[in-house]
């Protein structure tokens, strides 16, 4: 009887000193191939490999690291601390988008893209126009009054084409050549000026009234204004409204490969979650509960 339970304890013990160990959690090793590695990271920062005082830096830092990090895992700060959980979450996203190489999205992506949402890809309203400007001083109102008269008297510009665009009558001088007004730093002459564009550059009341008159039957070609801005005075002649339209593939094909490459992030997130859920019993108030990922904000 003793002799077969003396060979199972052989069999026991046998077998629990094949069987690998878990590696000890108060036992750090630093192997010569991460050593290494430091090193190289050392050299592509600084141009030069590192001294041996640097070297031993390197070490004693990722140690102190390693330390620290171990210590944190102990105390279960990965697990309590809402912090930590974020980046452990950040990361893994990171890791579960960017698997490969992203081919680059085809044309037909891209036109895919384009049609599904074509509110995306607008381009605004435009306007070309041309200026006169007063600056502002102590002597305006009388130079409003001494130049609007001139104006009044300039024909208008004889609207042509179905771009709305516009063309100078034979009699209509060219705003440059009168020699009116004062000289503005951004110009006299302004082509395809979006409402944002104009606001930037001479203030949100003009941008806005200036829109508005010119969208106003009959104003296209006349001198309208004078608008105020923090410089001083404006008249405005828009030669051309461009009406609001979609951006053609080729004009938008930078934002429509950025937003065909962001729903591909977006799918591998999602099925990472959904195949990494699949190893897990998830509950939800005792009943069983199937994950369905949400769409992943960066």
């Amino acid at each position: 009887m003793r002799e077969p339970l003396l060979h199972f304890a052989w069999l026991a013990a046998l077998l629990i000193w094949l069987t690998p160990r878990p590696p000890d959690a108060r036992s750090i090793e630093l192997s010569p191939s991460q050593i290494d590695a430091l090193t190289k990271s050392f050299e592509l920062k600084s141009k030069r490999p590192p001294t041996d005082v640097e070297r031993a830096q390197l070490i004693n830092e990722y140690l102190s690291d390693e330390v620290l990090k171990r210590e944190a895992i102990s105390m279960g700060l990965h697990e309590t601390d809402p912090v930590v959980r974020r980046r452990l979450i950040q990361s893994l996203d990171y890791l579960a988008e960017s698997q490969g190489e992203p081919a680059p999205p085809t044309d037909v992506e891209l036109a895919a893209e384009l049609s599904a949402h074509p509110e995306r890809y607008q381009v605004p309203e435009e306007l070309d126009f041309e200026q006169v400007f007063l600056r502002a001083g102590p002597d305006l109102d009388a130079r409003v009054a001494a130049l609007e008269p001139r104006l009044v008297v300039q024909p208008a510009l004889a609207p042509r084409g179905s771009g709305g665009e516009a063309q100078h009558q034979p009699s209509a001088t060219p705003v440059a050549d009168l020699e009116l007004g004062d000289a503005f730093l951004a110009g006299r002459r302004f082509v395809r000026r979006s409402e944002r564009q104009v606001e930037a550059r001479f203030g949100a009341p003009l941008a806005k009234a200036l829109f508005e008159q010119a969208r106003l039957p009959g104003n296209t070609g006349k001198w309208l204004g004078p608008f105020e801005s923090r410089y001083g005075k404006h008249w405005v002649r828009v030669e051309a409204r461009h009406a609001p339209r979609t951006q053609r593939l080729d004009e938008a094909r930078g934002a429509l490969g950025a937003a065909v490459l962001e729903q591909r992030r977006q799918a591998a997130h999602t099925d990472f979650i959904r195949r990494t859920a699949a190893r897990y019993r998830i509950r939800v108030a005792g009943e069983s509960w199937q994950l369905a990922p949400s769409e992943h904000a960066p």
